[in-house]
């Protein structure tokens, strides 16, 4: 059984996960899976999060960090189990 290779995307601030979606479809056609969580409290549309931009307001990199692993980990990506203590 062969391996899958998985790429996560990872946004900034003031970008929304959809920014990925170019990218994704061309690591797909190359084989390679791919995920692209939001932040914690981003809604799934960029005009979603315009309407409520109070959902991630107050957010530190450590909750955004912590989301991540949590994410990572869940979805059975090879991350050290010490990073999800964060």
């Amino acid at each position: 059984m062969t391996k899958s290779k998985t790429i996560v995307f990872i946004h900034g601030l003031w970008i929304h996960a959809s920014s990925w979606q170019q990218w994704m479809a061309f690591f797909n056609e190359q084989g390679y899976k791919t995920i692209n969580p939001g932040w914690p409290g981003e809604a799934e549309t960029v005009a979603a999060c315009r309407v409520n931009p109070k959902a991630m307001a107050n957010l530190g990199a450590e909750e955004i960090v912590a989301s991540y692993a949590k994410i990572i980990v869940r979805k059975h990506y090879m991350i050290p189990l010490s990073y999800t203590k964060l």
